[in-house]
């Protein structure tokens, strides 16, 4: 809305409504309630699931995948430091390396594999609300 004059001389009071209307009704058009807000909230009962509601299957892959997260942050460990160990052969430590990463690329993919394994039971149970898949890989 554009203020005439000084904008030193605005009294701070708008306009009700709109040009051409009775500005002085107070009416509005679309009456909201709290119960017409609430609908739109997903339901917390429905979506979430707390761990003893969860199916067996579901619960075995989040205990696989933390165990898999274990051994996978063992195994960057040992590359690390295999990474500042010294040798006196450099390719000796070269092929330990490469043997190490290989070793921390198959559990990439195997926890990978297992996070897909949990997001295919969760859909198969009819689980909506990720946060469990998220829960476990994070």
């Amino acid at each position: 809305m554009k203020i005439q004059g000084n904008a030193s001389n605005y009294d701070g009071n708008l306009p009700l409504g709109r040009p051409g209307k009775d500005n002085n009704s107070h009416e509005f058009p679309l009456r909201l309630s709290l119960d017409n807000l609430n609908k739109n909230e997903p339901s917390k009962t429905t979506e979430s699931k707390h761990e003893e509601d969860l199916p067996e299957n579901i619960r075995k892959l989040k205990v696989y995948i933390k165990q898999i997260k274990e051994r996978l942050e063992m195994a960057k460990q040992e590359l690390d430091e295999l990474k500042e160990r010294t040798f006196e052969d450099e390719e000796q430590k070269a092929a330990q390396i490469k043997q190490q990463w290989s070793v921390v690329n198959s559990l990439n993919l195997e926890l990978m594999n297992a996070a897909q394994s949990l997001q295919k039971a969760l859909e198969d149970q009819g689980i909506t609300d990720l946060s469990v898949l998220v829960d476990v890989l994070v």
